[in-house]
């Protein structure tokens, strides 16, 4: 969790995904979130590293509706596909590897 004093920016995590070598990032983020767009970028940063020692793979989806989420996952050095529908809202899928895996 990320936090400042007037309460919490963002609770985050990884999850094995569905293949070895596959982790499912996820990200839930309060209005205080976009206040500080260059340490959230810095720990996100941090973390991904983090993760990558476990996953090469991180992939998941996010709701095609948030266009900032969206902005900071390409900042990040996800790739993202086009929109797939999913209980009648489209989400994106995105996906980054480890810089140490070659497919």
């Amino acid at each position: 969790m990320a936090e400042e004093p007037r309460g919490p920016l963002a609770v985050f995590g990884v999850a094995p995904g569905p293949a070895p070598g596959m982790g499912a990032p996820w990200l839930l983020c309060t209005p205080l979130f976009a206040r500080h767009p260059i340490s959230m970028v810095k720990l996100a940063r941090h973390l991904i590293a983090r993760w990558h020692e476990t996953f090469p793979v991180l992939a998941n989806a996010a709701d095609a509706r948030n266009e900032a989420h969206l902005r900071f996952l390409r900042r990040l050095g996800y790739q993202l596909h086009p929109p797939v529908p999913l209980q009648g809202h489209l989400f994106i899928p995105f996906h980054r590897q480890s810089e140490h895996v070659h497919v």
